[in-house]
């Protein structure tokens, strides 16, 4: 696990206990994109 998903999952983690959908979309987004990019 590197340091860039560990810092996704904080992040949507923190954003998803808010239930803001369009945040922690764009987080989970954006993880997928850092996975892709690897």
């Amino acid at each position: 696990m590197n340091e860039q998903m560990v810092c996704v999952g904080a992040i949507g983690g923190s954003y998803g206990v808010k239930g803001d959908a369009r945040i922690k979309s764009f987080v989970l987004t954006h993880g997928q994109l850092l996975i892709m990019a690897r």
